[in-house]
């Protein structure tokens, strides 16, 4: 495609198709399976894409930090959910900024004196603070002790007056990258039962419970199915990367980083210009189609292959989608007419 020659590399590409093929298809599984999606925006970091996944049926937008819910609330998106404590006053002081017009702002909670603190600062603007206590379902992160804790914990929030409890929150990560299928059914499901019996065991005893958030990409079609969970945080779909597509054959790699070659060496490789400055190596090196890279130093990497030369532009495919995106400030959206789109991610982590 000639428009990939216009481009300043390394650098990070959309394919717009696949990337709305995705959401599409996400979008039609949770129509189906009567559950919500709230989508994870540390996928992308980009409030185009999260309009785009509001357009097609997302009840909101999940986040990691503060700085990506101001991102989110200035770009329009009305539902948020932080999905994460914030645990130190000014922090908490920027949650309440968010509320207002209209936007409902949620944040994660599973500590008692963190508890306290939200309740206090929420109280002295005489504001509300809306609340899920998150539950640890397994993965040792973080949340409460499923079942009479969380129920102990849930009667100490309902007691705050400037606290809203609107449910439960749990992350069965561990499960999500487990490869054999029958295994990673057999792990999410352990997990979203500790999650749902949790939350009956609060209903049973008249703490309302009207959220019960959960799932990645990796349990999407195992977690979305469970009853009593009622939305989904699936992220990586929209992107997809190695890790994941090994796993999951539902939704298309849309995002590359574009380089280009530096030159061809005498040992059947070449190397480019993306290193590990502009590529995540979390989950092992990327690919460039299907060669696997051999070595990576910061700004350039050695690709298996000899069939090439120098200028060639080629299409690294990411083994994390999520911390690749990290690394850089930019998606160039490439439209099936070849036209080229620019939009911001939001890279600050506060």
């Amino acid at each position: 495609m000639k428009i990939l020659y216009s481009l300043n590399t390394p650098c990070l590409v959309v394919d717009y198709r696949l990337l709305l093929k995705n959401i599409k298809t996400m979008a039609s599984f949770v129509k189906k399976s009567g559950v919500n999606i709230r989508p994870h925006f540390k996928t992308h970091k980009c409030v185009e894409i999260a309009k785009l996944q509001i357009k097609y049926g997302a009840i909101g937008i999940t986040c990691a930090t503060i700085d990506e819910a101001e991102a989110l609330a200035k770009g329009g998106i009305k539902s948020i959910l932080i999905a994460n404590q914030l645990t130190d006053e000014h922090k908490i002081k920027r949650l309440l900024k968010l509320q207002k017009n209209n936007n409902q702002v949620i944040v994660g909670v599973e500590d008692e004196t963190n508890l306290a603190l939200l309740n206090d600062l929420a109280g002295r603007q005489k504001k509300k603070i809306n609340v899920l206590i998150e539950v640890d379902t397994g993965m040792g992160r973080l949340g409460r002790v499923p079942g009479a804790d969380t129920l102990c914990f849930a009667g100490l929030v309902t007691k705050m007056k400037n606290i809203n409890l609107l449910g439960l929150t749990g992350y069965e990560g561990h499960a999500v990258f487990i490869r054999n299928k029958k295994e990673r059914k057999e792990k999410a499901r352990k997990a979203m039962k500790l999650l749902t019996e949790s939350a009956k065991l609060l209903v049973k005893y008249g703490v309302p419970v009207g959220i019960v958030s959960a799932g990645g990409t990796g349990t999407y079609d195992i977690t979305g199915k469970i009853s009593g969970v009622t939305e989904l945080q699936a992220g990586s779909y929209v992107f997809m990367d190695e890790k994941y597509r090994s796993l999951i054959k539902s939704f298309e790699e849309s995002l590359f980083v574009l380089s280009s070659i530096c030159g061809v060496r005498y040992d059947g490789s070449y190397i480019i210009d993306a290193g590990r400055k502009s590529l995540s190596s979390e989950f092992g090196d990327p690919q460039v189609g299907k060669k696997p890279i051999l070595k990576m130093s910061e700004e350039h990497s050695n690709v298996q292959g000899s069939k090439v030369f120098a200028g060639q532009r080629v299409l690294v495919t990411p083994t994390h989608c999520c911390t690749t995106v990290n690394l850089h400030e930019k998606l160039n959206v490439i439209n099936k007419n070849g036209s080229v789109k620019v939009w911001k991610i939001h890279r600050a982590r506060l």
